[in-house]
């Protein structure tokens, strides 16, 4: 069955201080946040391409978190909203 929309809206935000290097943490939520959202589009693109239709929706969110160095409070991770693709 084709697939005329993908969203995109799972993410991960382990909330610990920098300096704690919780690199598995860290690495959890490249692999949820970066690599589930391109491996979801490899699975559906070539079928849009195809079709030359359909889209592709990336939700991100903000959920109480900003980035801590040594627990100074730093900047807030941004919120984004995008759309990838073409045709409709």
């Amino acid at each position: 069955m084709p697939i005329n929309v993908l969203v995109n809206n799972a993410g991960v935000m382990p909330l610990s201080p920098l300096h704690e290097l919780k690199i598995d943490e860290w690495n959890r939520m490249i692999d949820v946040n970066i690599r589930d959202v391109l491996h979801g589009i490899a699975v559906v693109l070539p079928g849009m391409r195809a079709r030359k239709s359909g889209q592709v929706v990336c939700i991100m969110s903000r959920q109480h978190c900003s980035s801590t160095i040594d627990g100074l409070p730093g900047a807030p991770y941004s919120t984004g909203h995008g759309k990838i693709g073409g045709g409709g």
